[in-house]
């Protein structure tokens, strides 16, 4: 969720000006400064399996992510606990 769709959500639903403070705060918490550089990344291609990549799919919509960020993000973690 993006920082407009973030506001459209507070206003949608009843939240006092406490609640709207608190999240505000929270969400900007999570955006990456612009100042800071993104790592670097570089393509890669892999063949998977195709029932495997349509759940990936529909695992990525229901978060609301896009399936390229969902792999990255599924490797990205494998890759830093498991050393």
């Amino acid at each position: 969720m993006d920082y407009k769709n973030f506001q459209e959500f507070m206003t949608k639903y009843d939240f006092d000006q406490k609640d709207i403070k608190m999240l505000n705060e929270l969400m900007r918490s999570c955006i990456i400064p612009q100042n800071k550089k993104k790592p670097k990344r570089k393509l890669y291609s892999f063949r998977l399996n195709e029932e495997d990549m349509t759940k990936i799919k529909e695992m990525a919509e229901l978060q609301g992510l896009p399936y390229q960020t969902l792999v990255w993000s599924i490797i990205h973690k494998y890759v830093n606990t498991n050393l």
